[in-house]
């Protein structure tokens, strides 16, 4: 939560400046409608797996939640790359496809993860 003196002055203490990175498979309503649950699984499944093998250093995997992973770290051109290796994976190994979206700002890391600040999502 950030305070009103943190807002007004747009720094927010302990911020540094980092890049988000959040994949997600996309597929169809009727290519999920055309498989098990089972099969929805096991691309959950991949994609923790993939994931977690194209992370190179400074680029932290945080977690990945059925359909999506989190990645984040403080070199913007690295995060791409790894993004870009994420899609490819996934691309041949024809997968549902991958959509990846990356932001870079100021943000604070809260258990593990980080809180994005205002200057990347603002809030609504």
């Amino acid at each position: 939560m950030l305070g009103r003196a943190e807002l007004e002055a747009g720094d927010v203490a302990g911020a540094q400046q980092l890049t988000v990175c959040s994949p997600t498979w996309w597929a169809s309503r009727v290519w999920v409608g055309q498989v098990e649950v089972r099969e929805l699984g096991t691309v959950a499944g991949r994609l923790a797996q993939v994931a977690a093998s194209v992370t190179e250093a400074p680029v932290r995997l945080i977690k990945t939640i059925g359909d999506a992973a989190m990645f984040v770290s403080p070199e913007p051109g690295s995060l791409v790359d790894v993004a870009l290796k994420l899609v490819a994976a996934f691309e041949e190994e024809e997968l549902p496809s991958l959509r990846a979206g990356i932001a870079f700002g100021p943000a604070l890391i809260r258990a593990g993860t980080s809180t994005a600040t205002r200057s990347i999502w603002p809030a609504a």
